[in-house]
């Protein structure tokens, strides 16, 4: 029985590892610059945003681990107060080299169809009177777009997938902006409600970006980090 048992085990994590392919999985970029080519500086503004990366132990809020791979937040950001006024998403870019399928276009299209509105809710939930979200009216003016998405993949029951979005938060009197986001989320089958579900979670956590922010390196640090430890394997 117990051998047995054991079997059962090592076969399901087999499955596992057979089901989720690299392009599934929270591997990172080639290219940490351009996020091997869905990171658009220009969508931002025509000063690149100094953008940090964070993540592993050294970006836990409390005793959550909330990982970001590119954040810039202005000195001071707050969110205290502010009401979101949420946009409705821009069409999906599709970055990068990846060639998506039929069903991956759409899932990003149902994203971008439904992100704003579910956000609204999520988020009025989440913020408990710190800031709050409309589709009407505010202050400080969110934008966001779907950049790529992938999956879900898999078979039978374990699926993945994953779907990385750009996000600006403007202030409505001076168009000046206070916050830019680059980052990709990894859910399962359901890959627009995992997506917009895991994007509400971190936007949640936004509360706390300025000390995000300050946890995370350079993205040439990030760099450089990540050849040393590429170098160490080989």
């Amino acid at each position: 029985m117990r051998a047995s048992r054991l079997f059962g085990i090592v076969f399901l994590l087999s499955l596992c590892a057979y089901a989720a392919p690299p392009c599934a999985a929270e591997d990172k970029p080639k290219d940490l610059t351009t996020d091997d080519g869905r990171l658009e500086s220009a969508w931002f503004g025509a000063t690149a945003p100094d953008f940090h990366r964070c993540d592993g132990d050294r970006c836990k809020l409390g005793k959550d681990e909330v990982s970001v791979d590119y954040l810039w937040v202005k000195p001071s950001f707050s969110l205290k107060g502010h009401v979101l006024l949420l946009k409705p998403w821009e069409s999906v870019a599709f970055l990068g080299d990846a060639k998506r399928e039929s069903g991956e276009i759409k899932n990003g299209a149902k994203i971008t169809t439904e992100a704003a509105t579910e956000l609204v809710k999520m988020l009025n939930k989440a913020y408990k009177g710190f800031a709050s979200a409309s589709l009407t009216e505010g202050d400080w003016i969110v934008t966001a777009r779907v950049v790529d998405c992938a999956g879900p993949f898999g078979i039978g029951w374990i699926k993945f997938s994953n779907a990385t979005y750009d996000l600006k938060i403007t202030d409505k009197a001076s168009g000046e902006m206070v916050l830019a986001l680059h980052t990709r989320h990894v859910g399962g089958k359901d890959v627009a409600n995992d997506f917009i579900e895991n994007t509400a979670n971190f936007c949640a956590r936004l509360t706390d970006a300025e000390k995000l922010y300050a946890m995370g390196e350079t993205i040439s640090a990030a760099e450089a980090r990540q050849k040393a430890e590429e170098a160490k394997k080989k």
